[in-house]
């Protein structure tokens, strides 16, 4: 008797056990990748992007819905050509990764979630793409400073590298374009050498006391002479000779249309030595400028302007040369002219 109650008892529960399990969410390897579920994009320029394609099945005896996809970077946009699978049907995962700021190896996960049966069969799957950010040949500047130099002094010159980077770039020539004949550069080291050391030189004779700045370039050429990069620097320097302005430069302030006004500029020798005053060259000048007196003591000239407002309103910039002569040499200093335009 008690061996029959321990029968019917096992029965019972083995019953109820069976209809619960009809609402217990169970996991599957339904959706399965044919092939590789890891795929290296290899190299990927700055600005781009390239695409991976993984393909799913479904390999179970129900319909699978692709319920979201998740990717573990802001750098991977992920999209599959169907929301539902069904049994023995295949689709396309697509990964689209972007190379934006990149450096080095980069990768992304991206997992798929679905379900079938209401949900009461679960799964997800994981997709991994990697690729490597290109790097194009960089310069080590942006600009080459010579700081404070005197003109008419022997040329200066100061070195920077080319880096290649780790692009398809096959560049072994170099081209140097300076759009000043004060500014030359050579290559010290070949250019089919990683990195490239070039020297940049820098002649004041004849350049104007002040603020000089200018730039070349440099282009990159493969073996067929065809461009593969062009790097622009610039090159700046601040001019000192034996010639100031006081003040430096012609300040107008707020001027009406058509309406006129004068500054004064002391010219002054630094080492004391007397100068003489060989004129001023206005071609640059927006507006109109005209010299209207000038008196000399020993040291010192003193030039009064008077300047016409530019027809156009706003703000005007631009520059005045005035040219001495000292100790038998012929300095010119650079005059910034200030001011703006109202009705």
């Amino acid at each position: 008797m008690s061996k029959f109650r321990y029968i019917l008892c096992l029965g019972i529960l083995s019953f109820f056990y069976g209809c619960d399990n009809s609402f217990t969410v169970k996991n599957s390897n339904a959706l399965t990748f044919e092939k590789s579920s890891r795929i290296s994009l290899k190299e990927i320029a700055q600005g781009r992007s390239k695409t991976a394609k993984f393909y799913v099945r479904n390999i179970g005896n129900f319909p699978i819905t692709i319920d979201k996809l998740v990717t573990s970077c802001g750098c991977t946009a992920a999209s599959i050509d169907f929301g539902v699978i069904g049994p023995g049907k295949g689709a396309t995962l697509q990964a689209e990764m972007s190379n934006y700021g990149r450096m080095g190896l980069f990768m992304a996960q991206i997992d798929v979630f679905w379900s079938a049966k209401d949900n009461s069969i679960q799964g997800k799957i994981t997709a991994i793409v990697d690729a490597i950010a290109e790097q194009a040949a960089t310069s080590s500047t942006n600009a080459i400073n010579f700081d404070t130099v005197e003109v008419n002094s022997k040329p200066i010159s100061k070195e920077f590298e080319i880096r290649r980077g780790n692009s398809a770039e096959n560049w072994n020539q170099i081209k140097i374009t300076s759009k000043s004949k004060n500014i030359t550069a050579r290559c010290i080291t070949e250019p089919d050498q990683s990195p490239v050391r070039i020297e940049v030189q820098l002649n004041t004779n004849g350049l104007h006391i002040g603020h000089f700045k200018d730039r070349i370039e440099f282009e990159l050429l493969n073996k067929r002479n065809a461009s593969v990069k062009k790097i622009s620097l610039l090159v700046e320097a601040s001019l000192n000779g034996n010639l100031k302005a006081v003040p430096s430069s012609l300040y107008f302030g707020i001027l009406p249309v058509g309406k006129s006004m004068k500054r004064v500029i002391e010219l002054k020798s630094i080492n004391g030595q007397e100068f003489s005053f060989e004129g001023v060259d206005c071609s640059e000048v927006k507006g109109k400028i005209s010299l209207i007196e000038q008196l000399k003591n020993r040291n010192s000239v003193f030039l009064t302007f008077e300047y016409s407002a530019p027809n156009e309103l706003g703000n005007f910039s631009s520059n005045l040369y005035i040219s001495v002569l000292d100790n038998g040499k012929k300095e010119s200093l650079e005059i910034p002219i200030i001011g703006f335009v109202k009705k």
